[in-house]
């Protein structure tokens, strides 16, 4: 006899339908992920969801389940992009881009508001330290975004 759990962020369910092979749980796991939950309240980074599928066998002689294998993989939730101006939709420019092998983050500025809309193509996961993954964070607009739209203005007619 063999079953699968689920641990979602820590938190354990087991595996209604009947998966042939651990992969299968494991897609079962990524398909039915839900990423409401972790959209609730103001936030303005990327976060990452460790999913773990464990696949359990019926021990005869101890009478329990037993782990034999595990697998896992990150979902990612990026967060959602903040209102612009009244009436106006985020028009995202390049602002710069700053180089860290093997990686860049970019920063983009949003010509009507001036917030920033950040991506980072070599961030790392906060919870385990994993490299390699694309965050999106957003950030309010300040002197230099403002000042770099106004220059922008002046000098092109784009904007």
């Amino acid at each position: 006899m063999r079953r699968y759990r689920i641990v979602e962020a820590g938190n354990e369910c087991l595996v209604t339908e009947e998966p042939a092979s651990l992969n299968e749980a494991l897609e079962l796991a990524r398909k039915n992920f839900d990423p409401r939950p972790y959209q609730r309240g103001p936030w303005e980074s990327t976060i990452w969801v460790d999913l773990l599928v464990r696949e359990e066998v019926w021990d005869d002689e101890t009478g329990t389940w037993r782990q034999v294998a595990e697998a896992r993989r990150l979902e990612t939730v990026f967060p959602p992009e903040p209102p612009c101006l009244p009436d106006r939709q985020h028009d995202w420019r390049l602002f710069r881009t700053i180089g860290h092998w093997p990686g860049n983050v970019y920063e983009d500025i949003c010509v009507h508001c001036g917030r920033y809309q950040v991506t980072d193509t070599w961030a790392r996961n906060p919870a385990d330290g994993t490299r390699g993954l694309v965050s999106t964070e957003y950030r309010e607009a300040d002197e230099a975004s403002m000042e770099w739209i106004s220059k922008r203005k002046e000098e092109r007619s784009d904007v």
